[in-house]
């Protein structure tokens, strides 16, 4: 888990200062196949929104210390996800709170990294390094989400890496994780005539929903569940059947638009 969503040395350093933070992801399909991706992020710190600003640089201390989010970066962002990908805009929603919104012209040629679904500005990590994204494949009003799959293991006798943070700093990093929220869903347009998705709605279905406020209420378990896991694929099944936590546990799932 520290590998896959905020790693938790980074988070010492970076997001220390987020004492509450959820982000809300949709993926709305059109039936001609284009569509849109929006971001809705919410942080009790409140959040700096920087658009075409030359003077970013020259911010204060306090407006460092605050979850910036630049149209420069959600352009990079775009370019990541795939041909046709463009950034939209980005919407202040009060000082906690914004919207990111992308376009797509062909959900065939989208690709979502991991790190963008899961960190708080979907900077690359680990999983966008290797590679690891969820796809697409739609024709004909059918729509198959390609979701990350399990890697195989490479056979190591050496002793698991032990955490070299104090712990208290542990303890201080499980009680900013327990506010954390994640969430990640897929809607189309008309609604959903069928689909096998496991957790499947009117309208969309759940890829990603995760409360760390019902994860963390345990501190050794989910310690233990976040040395365990690094990846979308091995997360999702060390974390399956806890409360708090669900993924989509199938690498496949399809939809078939109304």
């Amino acid at each position: 888990m520290k590998r896959l969503f905020l790693h938790l040395s980074a988070l010492a350093s970076t997001f220390v200062l987020l004492s509450c933070y959820q982000s809300e992801t949709v993926i709305h399909l059109n039936k001609d196949g284009s569509g849109t991706i929006t971001q809705e992020i919410h942080s009790s710190d409140g959040i700096k929104v920087v658009v075409n600003d030359p003077s970013a640089e020259n911010t204060t201390s306090n407006e460092v210390d605050s979850l910036g989010f630049h149209d420069d970066d959600e352009k990079a962002k775009a370019a990541d996800m795939g041909e046709g990908v463009a950034f939209e805009k980005i919407e202040a929603l009060g000082p906690q709170a914004c919207r990111i919104t992308f376009k797509f012209s062909d959900i065939n040629k989208l690709g979502l990294s991991t790190g963008f679904l899961s960190t708080p500005v979907g900077q690359p990590g680990p999983d966008m390094e290797k590679g690891e994204r969820t796809t697409f494949s739609y024709v004909d009003g059918k729509l198959t989400v390609h979701l990350p799959k399990a890697q195989e293991k490479k056979q190591d006798s050496s002793e698991p890496a032990k955490s070299d943070l104090a712990s208290e700093q542990e303890a201080e990093l499980i009680k900013l994780e327990s506010t954390i929220k994640i969430k990640v869903s897929l809607e189309v347009e008309g609604g959903i005539a069928k689909t096998d998705a496991t957790y499947p709605g009117d309208k969309a279905i759940s890829l990603i929903d995760l409360d760390f406020t019902k994860l963390t209420k345990d501190p050794a378990s989910f310690k233990k569940l976040m040395d365990l896991s690094e990846s979308f694929r091995s997360f999702e099944k060390a974390s399956h059947g806890l409360d708090g936590a669900k993924m989509e546990p199938k690498e496949e799932v399809s939809v078939i638009l109304r």
